[in-house]
């Protein structure tokens, strides 16, 4: 393993700027601070809105080939499945041609009544069709990303529904693209009518390990509640229509020990898997928090790459006592590299960074929630700061975090902390472990990694958040796995020639 690669600019004597420790404790204030703006006080909104508005088209070149993949299965076994959806479509339109004459019916009925008593007509809500882009990989929370946004006219707080029933609301719109929180989130909230009795309560998310489900609370034990009961929204809030599915209650625990029932429902929108949704205009207009345009967004923090301090030049005075010193044997000279080691050529500044874009690339694939899956980009990041610490450092570091926390929808500055912290400790041992085998690297780098997943990890289960599981300790493990790889990927480009002239007869 080479142990540095050359560098065409010469090293900053004495012009050195802030300390290592110094931008690790500049970016990680910095880092803290957003995490409670957006956690606490919602502020950073423009802030996530022009990274989101940066990041859209490297977002849209990663789904291009996902989508590629999903139309070519769709193509293959579109036969297979156009057989049976057109079985399910003429038994559903039985049943209901069976109900037409008993729905109009109703109707007239209800309208005859309306009349009778007064009551104004219920509002139309007015809604717009819309494409599923990813699910957000965010394993504390749960919402997917739609590829509509302001420019579309999405606003915040509206109800989004698919073809079964109420799916979420829109929490966070960008310019081209929008988060929609499911109905799931722990976070989320809304009020429900039981079609049944008519009596009213509020379900909460419950994203539990044990599975998408949601919770009636403050039920009292002796209400009227079934297993089966259907729940639509009530309208109380302005924002969710009445009369919209949401949920079906599946469980019913009444304890004596309590005076609340433990009433569990499964919602009847498509959790997983959805593609496209219906997002419906709130029936009052939500007041948008910080969405007035006073407010600017923080500059995104330079992406500043230091090297260690080099030593300075020695003094004439010590020059001369070693020129007057007795030479030591030149047949044996301190080593300064491993024998056997090549010296490899300078590294392109352009290969550096497009290594990176492409590993940010793999990071933005919509592979789903899967709490083992390796970060490409922090060890992409750990190999550039320790073979380039003066190109990649902390401020990269920083900026690839936040890029990262807005795709995921996670909460602002988490990434940006964990990869901050991940590069200062790879840049403090960069010398030492390069005197170790690939192999050796990969073990030396596991603490490393298995620390920046133990900061996001913390960092959560400090808010509030569910622990997602154990799978997610496999991350560290793989990404010290990928270390092999990605040292003889990137070295390849910078590995010298063989010398034609090496084994030629004099």
């Amino acid at each position: 393993m080479p142990l540095e690669t050359l560098d065409r600019s010469p090293p900053p004597f004495f012009k050195q700027g802030p300390s290592a420790l110094s931008r690790l404790v500049f970016f990680s204030a910095l880092a803290l601070f957003l995490m409670v703006a957006d956690a606490r006080f919602h502020i950073v909104q423009p802030v996530r809105a022009l990274i989101a508005t940066v990041l859209y088209p490297a977002q849209w070149l990663a789904l291009q080939p996902v989508q590629m993949v999903q139309t070519g299965l769709g193509y293959l076994t579109e036969l297979k499945t156009a057989r049976v959806t057109e079985e399910t479509a003429r038994l559903k339109l039985a049943e209901q041609s069976a109900r037409a004459g008993q729905v109009e019916q109703l109707l007239l009925e209800n309208q005859r009544l309306r009349e009778l008593l007064g009551l104004r007509e219920r509002l139309q809500a007015s809604g717009t069709a819309a494409q599923v882009l990813y699910d957000a990989t965010d394993p504390y929370s749960r919402r997917v990303v739609i590829g509509k946004g302001q420019m579309q006219g999405i606003e915040p707080g509206s109800p989004v529904m698919d073809e079964s029933g109420v799916l979420g609301q829109v929490t966070r719109v960008y310019p081209f693209v929008s988060e929609i929180t499911l109905l799931i989130d722990r976070d989320q909230v809304i009020p429900v009518m039981n079609t049944r009795t008519g009596a009213r309560s509020v379900a909460y998310g419950d994203p539990s390990p044990r599975g998408g489900m949601m919770e009636l609370r403050y039920m009292a034990a002796t209400d009227d509640v079934k297993e089966g009961d259907l729940l639509s929204t009530s309208g109380v809030d302005g924002v969710y229509p009445p009369g919209l599915p949401v949920a079906r209650v599946v469980s019913v625990d009444r304890r004596s020990d309590t005076s609340f029932a433990r009433i569990q429902c499964l919602p009847l929108a498509k959790l997983q898997g959805v593609t496209h949704v219906m997002v419906l205009s709130p029936i009052t207009r939500q007041v948008s928090q910080g969405g007035d345009g006073g407010v600017q967004a923080a500059p995104a923090a330079p992406a500043s790459a230091t090297a260690p301090a080099a030593s300075p030049a020695a003094p004439a005075c010590a020059r001369f006592h070693a020129a007057r010193a007795p030479r030591r044997d030149t047949r044996s000279p301190p080593m300064i590299m491993p024998r056997g080691q090549e010296l490899l050529l300078p590294a392109s500044p352009s290969f550096i960074w497009g290594s990176l874009a492409i590993a940010l690339m793999l990071n933005l694939l919509p592979l789903g929630r899967v709490l083992w899956m390796p970060d490409v980009l922090a060890v992409v990041l750990v190999f550039w700061s320790i073979h380039q610490p003066r190109r990649v450092g902390l401020g990269a570091a920083f900026v690839f975090g936040l890029a990262l926390d807005v795709h995921q929808a996670s909460l602002l500055g988490q990434h940006a902390l964990a990869y901050t912290v991940l590069i200062y400790c790879a840049i403090m041992i960069h010398r030492r472990i390069l005197w170790f085998t690939v192999p050796g690297q990969s073990l030396q780098l596991l603490p490393l990694f298995a620390l920046a997943h133990a900061i996001t990890i913390v960092l959560r289960l400090i808010g509030g958040a569910v622990f997602p599981g154990w799978p997610v300790f496999l991350a560290p493990l793989l990404e010290a796995a990928l270390w092999p790889f990605v040292s003889v990927l990137l070295l390849a480009p910078q590995r010298r020639a063989p010398n034609p002239d090496a084994n030629r007869p004099l």
